[in-house]
């Protein structure tokens, strides 16, 4: 009988053990849930109060089109290298052959037997109207460049970050000007003249 009772206990303790883990996951989860609506609601907030800047043309206040510290670049291509040039100084992005294959296309004006996947981006922009206005190169770390693709419909402004293969690839399509933050230039770049 002892161990029958001993068994019975067993099972009551290990029951009020499971309960006890539930109890304590449950407001854990709880807890998760309400700090996670609290980012939620200030990331909102924060988002809504940077959008409440004014920018002429697109009524928004943080001029994110501004070209202060940055310079137009002009596009060529060697063996298997997009060369920027600006101010007597070059700059050699190394890209996949892909990415070049497609800049060269867009260069040439030309479309191969199949467009590229920029040739078909640069079409379904065009068929929504959507205007590509520029792009940004604004970083640079350990030779991995980033870079900005500014869009624009209607009122409305689309910033978008992009490789800078790609956002050259779209631009050459486009005829739309690219700049490189000038200290990008300086500190990568090499002089020319």
């Amino acid at each position: 009988m002892k161990t029958n009772k001993d068994k019975q206990n067993r099972s009551l303790i290990f029951i009020i053990f499971i309960i006890i883990i539930l109890s304590i996951n449950v407001i854990i989860l709880g807890l998760n849930y309400n700090a996670v609506r609290g980012l939620k609601k200030n990331k909102l907030v924060k988002e809504k109060i940077e959008l409440n800047y004014t920018l002429p043309e697109f009524n928004i206040t943080n001029n994110p089109l501004s070209l202060s510290g940055f310079t137009e670049v002009k596009i060529n291509i060697t063996d298997n290298t997009v060369i920027l040039g600006a101010n007597c100084t070059a700059l050699g992005l190394n890209i996949h052959e892909f990415q070049l294959y497609s800049i060269r296309q867009g260069l040439d004006k030309s479309v191969d037997i199949r467009p590229t996947i920029h040739d078909t981006i640069v079409n379904v922009l065009e068929n929504f109207n959507i205007s590509l206005i520029m792009i940004k190169i604004t970083d640079a770390k350990d030779d991995l460049y980033f870079s900005n693709i500014y869009f624009k419909s209607g009122n409305n402004l689309l910033n978008i970050d992009a490789k800078p293969s790609d956002a050259i690839a779209l631009a050459v399509r486009t005829n739309v000007p690219v700049y490189i933050k000038e200290s990008i230039l300086v500190n990568y770049g090499t002089k020319i003249c």
